[in-house]
């Protein structure tokens, strides 16, 4: 039991949220009860084996830190004040998504656990 506790509190986040979803509506805010729930079902489909796949399920992890890196930069980005840094951040974000895809196309492929996106 012990091991699901990242898991516990991943769903308590969701709940936690998802009640105070309606006050968080016309703010950066609003997003993430969406993504939570796709974090929730991420991970418990991890922990049931849903995308497990030639007995390795790194296909969908590279996925999943695709998508958390996207929605906290973005998210991230809109709380920035400074306009000048705020374009920048927006324009390296834009970058970082071709050389993800490039890296895992090309490079380090799609079935192994992408590290050089990581790392960015």
């Amino acid at each position: 039991m012990l091991v699901y506790t990242y898991f516990i509190f991943e769903v308590l986040a969701f709940l936690a949220a998802l009640w105070r979803w309606p006050k968080m509506q016309g703010t950066p805010y609003k997003y993430f009860v969406p993504y939570l729930l796709y974090v929730v079902i991420y991970e418990y489909g991890s922990l049931q084996d849903w995308f497990v796949i030639n007995h390795s399920n790194l296909y969908i992890a590279n996925i999943n830190i695709s998508i958390a890196f996207f929605f906290n930069s973005l998210f991230l980005t809109s709380l920035l004040k400074t306009p000048r840094f705020k374009k920048a951040a927006k324009i390296a974000i834009i970058l970082s998504i071709p050389f993800a895809a490039i890296n895992m196309a090309f490079f380090q492929g799609f079935w192994r656990l992408d590290t050089a996106t990581i790392l960015l």
